[in-house]
This record gives structure tokens, sequence and C-alpha cells, in this order.
């Protein structure tokens, strides 16, 4: 009698727990067939490619990493190009960091593997191409102290047609050279969500629109993601955003730091459906200036506006101190209550109130939360104000 073969589905939901389990799933997809598909899906889902002389990043992203760098080190993703192709339409997330310290000097042999194994990503029609999401993340490195080579492959994969989610991370400079892209492209990867951290606003990053323009379409943009939010970065968010009014629906801005509420003007008029905005801050004294200039701009949203959510991310850790966060908001309190009196969110069925969530430790959250709610004005309204504490984890 011949053995009993069980489902494919039930191999599949037992290949789904081992999810983060590198050595398992390898050894899995050595297993049998009926394991080697959905084990190597997983293991090469989210591919880290590190443009560095050591592995002090794998720690942080234990799977699938990949080491590209001189002769003496393996080249990982272009030998699965050359000798195993059929895993590339398993990557879905590709995350490529390159350290200034650690830089690499590349030999001859790697101006050919390397561009063509990052290549084959916006090549149509060579392998199935699923990748999904990409982050690239340059910590103390200009652009154009990367070799010619890589900077037109990093071009190339930015244009990848499967490309929906894009993370430009301590981003130096942006002056990029669109020589490699194909001059008749018709199409352009329709981006659902972008991300974009500045390392210094100080330096060219002015150029950053321009070229977000002509390698990707932000006209189905959902979700902007923009970290060290100054008077300066802000002028490059909106004009990034500009394609984006009848799209974007989650607006993010990381370390407001604005001590001049006068000094920014953000124009929500034109969202028609910007549903969720949140605020991440970490310094007590910019937080007057955050919620002076949040009740000046939600002044300005339409009356058809559909948004839902206004969050306040307090990221205050565990050496608050609650004294001086009283006498720095003392003046603001009847700003929030001013954002709540506002007519177009009076008359708005959607929107849910104001949530701030606090990061910091349990005794301070107490302190913090009474602090909060003695403070507002006594109104209906203030039954729209929402309090979260996240745990602080010192290192």
């Amino acid at each position: 009698m011949a053995s009993p073969v069980l489902p494919q589905d039930v191999f599949n939901e037992i290949i789904s727990q081992l999810a983060g389990e590198t050595s398992t799933l390898k050894s899995c997809s050595l297993v049998c067939r009926s394991f080697r598909r959905n084990a190597q899906k997983m293991l090469f889902n989210y591919t880290v490619v590190s443009l560095t002389y050591d592995d002090s990043d794998v720690a942080n992203y234990p799977n699938a990493s990949e080491h590209i760098g001189p002769a003496s080190q393996p080249i990982k993703l272009a030998l699965i190009v050359k000798h195993a192709p059929h895993l590339i339409e398993y990557i879905q997330e590709l995350r490529i960091s390159c350290f200034g310290d650690s830089y690499p000097v590349f030999d001859g042999s790697d101006t050919t593997d390397l561009p063509n194994a990052l290549g084959v990503f916006s090549r149509k029609g060579e392998f199935p191409i699923n990748l999904r999401s990409l982050s690239l993340r340059f910590d103390d490195l200009w652009w154009n102290d990367i070799d010619p080579w890589v900077q037109d492959a990093l071009v190339l994969l930015m244009s990848a047609d499967s490309l929906r989610h894009i993370l430009l991370d301590q981003i130096m400079d942006m002056t990029l050279d669109f020589s490699s892209l194909q001059t008749t492209r018709k199409e352009r990867p329709k981006l659902e969500s972008l991300t974009v951290a500045f390392y210094d606003v100080r330096w060219r990053i002015d150029e950053l629109p321009d070229a977000v323009k002509r390698i990707v379409n932000t006209t189905q943009l959902k979700t902007l993601e923009g970290g060290d939010c100054n008077p300066y970065s802000m002028s490059v968010f909106e004009r990034i955003l500009r394609p984006t009014s009848n799209s974007l629906e989650h607006l993010t801005l990381r370390e407001l730091n604005i001590t001049d509420p006068d000094s920014v003007s953000i124009d929500l008029k034109r969202f028609s459906r910007l549903t969720d905005i949140t605020i991440y801050q970490r310094h007590i004294y910019l937080i007057p200036p955050m919620l002076i200039l949040i009740t000046k701009t939600m002044k300005n949203v339409s009356h058809r506006n559909v948004i839902q959510n206004l969050s306040f991310h307090l990221e205050l850790g565990s050496h608050v101190d609650i004294v001086n966060f009283e006498s720095a908001t003392k003046d603001v309190w009847q700003e929030v209550d001013t954002i709540w009196s506002i007519p177009q969110l009076v008359s708005s069925e959607s929107f849910r109130g104001i949530t701030f969530n606090v990061e910091l430790t349990a005794r301070n959250y107490d302190v913090f939360s009474n602090l909060v709610q003695n403070k507002m004005p006594e109104t209906k309204k203030a039954s729209k104000l929402h309090i979260k504490r996240s745990p602080f984890w010192s290192t």
C-alpha cells in the first residue's frame, strides 16, 4: 500500500510557521520538493545587500544576508543570478546598505557582476520579478562617492516596474545621473509608499523631487513618511507631494524640528483622500511650536476632508522632567481644543480625535496622563483626546 500523501496546503502551513528561522528553513528546502519552494520563498523574501567589508549589519537583518564587496568575499547575489535565477522571483524586499567608513574598493570583476545582479530586477522578460520594496541606506556616504557603475545599477533598480515601496535613508545628496535610464520609457513604477530620511539637510537635497519624478510615478502614492523635518526639508517634501493630491492617505513627519511655526506652511486642502496625520517628536521644547503649526495647518483643511486621525507620537524616554514638560506646554493646551473646534473637523463625520502616543516609563506615563487630562478644557470634544503609552526600552 502506498504511503498517504499530505495535501500541499499542510506542507505550506508547516513552513509558514518558521518565519525568521533561517537555519531551519535552509534544512527544509533540502528535504523534498513539497518543502523546497515555500522554504526558498521565505528564505529569499527579504534580502540584504551590504556594500561593506564587515558583517556588522547582519545581526539586525539576519535573513538571507548578502555581502557584496572585493573578490575575497563571495558575491552571493551575483551567484544567484548566474546559477539559481529561479530564486530571483522570491525576492520581494531588498535592502541595500553602505557605510562610508567601510565602503569597499571593487576590483574589475565586480564592475560586471554587481550591476548585472542588481539590474536583473529592472529588465523585463528575463526572469519573473516580484520585487515590491526597496530600501537604500547610505550612512555618512555621498552619492558621488559611489562608483559610477554602482550608481547606474541603483538608479535602474529604483525604476523596476514591480516596485511599490521605496525607503531612502540617511540621504546626504541626490545628484543623480539619469543616463542609464531609457529615454523612451513609457512606464515608471507606480509607488504606493515613499519614506525619505535625510542625513544632513544642509547638503544638496533640493534635487531629490526631480530625481523622484524622473524615476518613479507618484500619482498613486498613498503614504509619505518624511524624516528630519525642518523648514528646508519640508519644502522638499512639499514638491514631492505635488502629484499626490488625489491619492495621499497617510502623512507621517518625524523629528519635526521647527521652532517658528510661521516658517513652514503645510497645505492639506488639496489632499482629498488624506485620512491619517502622524507627527513624531522627541524634544519637549519643540512640542509648543509643533502644536501651533498643526493648529494653523488644520484650520485650512477642506470642509470635504476625510481626516480620521491626528496623532502625536512623543518619544520622551525615561528621563522626561514632568515639571519642565508642564512649564513648556502651559500655553499650548488651548491649541488642542482649538483644533477640535475647527468647523471643518466639528462637522466631519470621519474625524475620530487626537491621540498622544507617549513613549516613556510607566511611572512617568501616569503623571503625564493626569497632567494632560487636567489641563484640557472641559468640553464635549475632550472625549476625543486619546492617550496611549508605548514602553520605553533602555539600552
